[in-house]
């Protein structure tokens, strides 16, 4: 089985042998922001766990693994993972030749800038470039991009790849377009738009995109532009047929999920029924919701079944109701919103490491050694301990639960200044970037103020966050000149002679 490369390429498929059908076409995953070639692509729970994927995952159904098998956990192909590319996709589809391409996508800093040797430019024609050295075939080729993914797959591709290649079809789909980046997406889009725009003769090319994004206006105003000039075709999941469609899959998950529940709670015939019923009404309901709802099921206690009903009837409607439930039952809010708090605002994922070293400095420490921070494993435990299900933590480093999380927490104020935040939500909407970033300058400042550590600093260690990024969080904290803080900056400055 061929080793996933953390850079570049790297085939699933096995080549053909003398006889065997040749492939029809080509299959090229690309992850997105702080991805994995194969962690993105990868749903890591053990066999007979029940907890969905720890993140979005795509499902491929076949003969031998129904939506029911797969939502329950059994009969996965590779035992303790499914990377569902190389373990469905290549056996189900086997005229594919499927790929799967692997870029720096750690680090925030430095994308958009032209010159960059980690900027989104610098991606793209390293991407190019081996699309041109592999791709000597002929069959169309599809890309399945997520998020910063599909910035990489942009018309400078198309473009070599058109000059290079026999290609007669290709096809882009991009996947979570509305979990982009702000500034990522809208490049895409302008990108989009300027080569339809640019090249006439593209509307009736062998190039096609299928865009994947919740309806949002603002990214259906980005390609009005298009619409104005071209047949776009909309797949729309939001009217009340496609939603009863997926609400019906979604229910087929529930069914699954109560197999498991009734045996660990001991629910009675008419008390599983009780609840299911309680589920399927509940309208609106989506994948994340089942995973958070069925995490709160299991600690439900009861004496009379007139408790476990009240139980029940009180199970968060919402994604984001089942949010507020979460954080309020944290042992300790104050650190869990510290916490969160770093993570939303960082410019990348922190490390376990970094996490400790930023929450455990004090304004007395002088010295890297003066710090006793908890071991990895110990601290792994400490953040799943006050942060519950609503972080996860991928090799090492720090994520929330998903996008929807971030939206909640952020405070945003809409035009007007009238700043609307549910009466209740506590949590929701309590996070001001400005204040976060504020803080995070702090905080790196003085982790770079230790007296004992020299640079380059290694890959891993606990104050490589704060070297890369203290200048960014304190551009964005819009520091006034007379600001305490501004002491800190003179003694770094008077540190590094700058």
């Amino acid at each position: 089985m061929a080793e996933v490369h953390r850079i570049g390429l790297t085939q699933l498929s096995k080549e053909k042998e003398n006889g065997e059908e040749a492939f029809q076409v080509n299959v090229v995953f690309i992850h997105g922001l702080n991805g994995h070639p194969k962690d993105t692509w990868t749903d890591h729970r053990p066999v007979g766990d029940t907890g969905q994927p720890r993140r979005k995952r795509w499902k491929w159904k076949s003969d031998r693994l129904s939506k029911a098998q797969y939502a329950s956990g059994s009969n996965e192909p590779s035992g303790k993972e499914v990377f569902w590319p190389r373990d469905f996709l290549v056996p189900d589809w086997p005229e594919a030749r499927v790929w799967t391409y692997g870029y720096n996508a750690d680090i925030i800093s430095g994308l958009f800038q032209a010159n960059s040797k980690n900027s989104i430019s610098q991606h793209d024609q390293d991407l190019a470039n081996s699309l041109s050295f592999y791709f000597q075939y002929e069959e169309p080729i599809i890309f399945v991009a997520h998020s910063l993914g599909g910035v990489l797959v942009k018309d400078d591709v198309f473009v070599k790849l058109l000059e290079n290649c026999d290609t007669k079809n290709t096809v882009c789909i991009l996947d979570a377009f509305d979990e982009c980046e702000e500034q990522g997406r809208r490049r895409l889009t302008a990108a989009l738009c300027e080569l339809y725009d640019s090249r006439p003769s593209m509307s009736s090319s062998s190039i096609k995109f299928l865009l994947t994004s919740r309806p949002y206006s603002p990214i259906q105003r980005g390609f009005q532009v298009l619409e104005n000039k071209m047949r776009i075709i909309h797949l729309n999941g939001e009217n009340e047929e496609e939603v009863d469609k997926i609400c019906q899959e979604i229910d087929i998950v529930i069914t699954a999920r109560l197999d498991n529940v009734t045996g660990k709670l001991q629910l009675s015939r008419a008390q599983r029924y009780l609840l299911q019923q309680e589920l399927t009404r509940t309208p609106h309901r989506t994948y994340l919701w089942v995973y958070l709802i069925f995490e709160m099921i299991e600690d439900i206690t009861w004496i009379t079944e007139d408790d476990l009903l009240s139980s029940i009837r009180k199970l968060p409607k919402t994604v984001e109701a089942a949010y507020e439930k979460i954080l309020y039952r944290c042992r300790d809010q104050v650190l869990a919103k510290h916490i969160l708090r770093i993570v939303v605002t960082a410019e990348r994922p922190l490390s376990l490491k970094e996490m400790a070293m930023t929450l455990t400095i004090r304004e007395h420490h002088r010295k890297l050694g003066e710090i006793k921070l908890q071991t990895e494993e110990v601290f792994r435990k400490t953040i799943r301990d006050i942060c519950g299900l609503f972080v996860t933590i991928v090799d090492s480093r720090i994520y929330l639960l998903h996008q929807t999380a971030r939206e909640l927490l952020i405070r945003r104020q809409p035009p007007g200044g009238f700043d609307h935040r549910p009466d209740n939500f506590w949590w929701g909407f309590s996070f001001e970037l400005v204040l976060s970033h504020h803080s995070l300058a702090e905080t790196c400042i003085r982790q770079l103020l230790l007296e004992d550590f020299k640079f380059p600093l290694p890959e891993g260690h606990a104050v490589k966050y704060a070297s890369e990024y203290w200048l960014t969080h304190w551009q964005r904290a819009q520091i006034e000149d007379d600001a305490p803080i501004q002491q800190l900056l003179f003694r770094l400055f008077s540190k590094f002679r700058l």
